[in-house]
């Protein structure tokens, strides 16, 4: 009888939710909701600053490869994160923030970033979206987006007017034609300025970092006529967004400055970065923009 007492006095002390934790994930990688929830969590909590934002590994081990000091099934890592390891080095104090189910979703992340790393790995095969996953990604921390967007050699002063083809027929960039209508245009760039030389209506939206991609998402929606891009920012969201290929894109024959935030370049060797800035090279490309 006292050792049930024990027993019970015990288990009583315990968190609810560790008695109760699902012992397996109930999401899988190719849930790209979860995946975005998880990568969010996974920034919000600081882990890209030791184990890199893809996961490539920093001041701690990478993730993405086949070397683990406990484990690399599901059941370990949530251990590790829920801070239930007694040799681990890893902060225990995760584990008091985080949910289950929000830990479950940067375990969903962590295998996200290794099928990529793999996929990336593996060749050729499938290279369009190996591309677009590299961009993803990317997108997650601001400072790679800075890092990819000025290498791409020969569009670092190059903007472009981007269109819906199947609605609109603009012959050049200054196409008379553009006068009245209504171009998005991002704050802090010189989009505006161009919309004043065409005599088009500029519909400006914030330069903020998780909305670069508005004018685009407006756009295709038939919400504005057209949008006048910095031509990296253009190739990385008509990537993410026009997967139908709905948009035409044509260069503007006088060289801009690059919007602010993006006249530097941020250094990164890391491969997303490099694969990312090669795939919107390629983008670029697809939709008939030269370089200068």
């Amino acid at each position: 009888m006292k050792k049930i007492s024990i027993v019970y006095l015990m288990l009583s002390l315990l968190p609810f939710g560790s008695l109760f934790a699902q012992a397996k994930n109930p999401y899988t990688p190719s849930d790209k909701t979860v995946v975005s929830q998880g990568k969010e969590l996974y920034f919000k909590m600081g882990c890209n600053g030791c184990h890199g934002a893809g996961g490539g590994g920093g001041m701690c081990p990478s993730f993405i490869d086949d070397t683990w000091v406990f484990g690399s099934d599901d059941q370990t890592l949530f251990k590790l994160i829920k801070g239930q390891i007694p040799q681990q080095t890893m902060p225990r104090m995760f584990g008091g923030v985080l949910t289950d189910d929000e830990i479950w979703k940067v375990i969903t992340f962590v295998r996200y970033c290794k099928v990529a790393a793999s996929e990336q790995a593996g060749g050729t095969s499938g290279q369009i979206n190996i591309d677009k996953k590299s961009c993803a990604i990317v997108e997650a921390d601001p400072h790679w987006l800075r890092a990819v967007l000025p290498k791409l050699t020969g569009y670092q002063s190059q903007y472009v007017l981007v269109f819906d083809a199947s609605s609109k027929n603009f012959s050049s960039a200054e196409d008379s034609k553009l006068a009245g209508s209504t171009l998005a245009v991002l704050d802090n760039s010189s989009g505006k300025e161009i919309a004043g030389l065409l005599h088009a209506k500029p519909k400006v939206y914030p330069d903020k970092e998780r909305e670069l991609g508005k004018p685009v998402e407006d756009l295709l929606a038939g919400k504005v006529d057209g949008a006048i891009l910095w031509a990296p920012l253009a190739a990385f969201y008509t990537m993410e967004l026009d997967s139908s290929r709905k948009l035409k894109m044509i260069a503007f024959s006088k060289a801009y400055p690059a919007p602010k935030g993006f006249e530097g370049q941020e250094q990164s060797s890391m491969v997303y970065v490099t694969k990312c800035a090669e795939a919107l090279l390629n983008v670029l490309k697809v939709y008939n923009v030269a370089p200068k």
